[in-house]
């Protein structure tokens, strides 16, 4: 593996890391709060750890 696929991969590694901690915090917020992040997010065109997160755990809540 040469050094770009090297960092590449520890990227990702840090990626799923600051989601994971993310979606731990957002088991704190109401339905209506995590749907309000989506609409935004998608509104803004932010696709990132923090809008995966949240469409994680509104699958995951069944929203």
């Amino acid at each position: 593996m040469g050094f770009f696929d090297s960092l590449k991969k520890e990227m990702n590694n840090m990626m799923n890391e600051q989601q994971k901690s993310f979606e731990n915090a957002l088991r704190r917020y109401s339905d209506d709060e995590i749907m309000r992040a989506i609409e935004k997010a998608e509104r803004d065109g932010i696709c990132d750890y923090r809008y995966r997160a949240c469409c994680n755990e509104a699958r995951r809540r069944g929203l």
